[in-house]
C-alpha cells in the first residue's frame, strides 16, 4: 500500500470496514479493499495543496459516498460506489 508520492495526511475506514480511504500532501485520494491489497482507486488532484480530512457518509445505504477537506478550501462529496465496484469486485 505504498502508492501515494508524499506524506499521507488523513485516513477513513467505510461503513462496511471492507475500504479504506488515504489522503495525502501530494493531491490524492486511495481507495483501498482490505482483502483486495494490490487492487486501488486512485483519484488524481483531489485537492490543490492536499487532503487534510476524510469520512465516509453513513446515511447513504447502497452507496458508498466518500467527503474530503482539502488545503483548497474545499470540501468534496465523491459517490465512488461504481469505482469501488469496478475495482473491487
Amino acid at each position: 500500500w505504498c502508492f501515494h508520492l508524499q506524506k499521507i495526511t488523513t485516513i477513513a475506514w467505510s461503513p462496511d470496514d471492507q475500504v479504506i480511504a488515504s489522503g495525502g500532501a501530494d493531491d490524492s485520494i486511495f481507495l483501498w479493499h482490505l482483502e483486495k491489497k494490490m487492487k486501488r482507486v486512485h483519484y488524481q488532484f483531489a485537492h490543490r495543496g492536499g487532503v487534510v480530512g476524510m469520512t465516509f457518509r453513513k446515511d447513504t445505504p447502497g452507496k458508498l459516498t466518500l467527503v474530503s477537506a482539502g488545503m483548497d478550501s474545499c470540501v468534496v462529496q465523491w459517490d465512488v460506489t461504481a469505482d469501488a465496484k469496478e475495482k473491487f469486485s
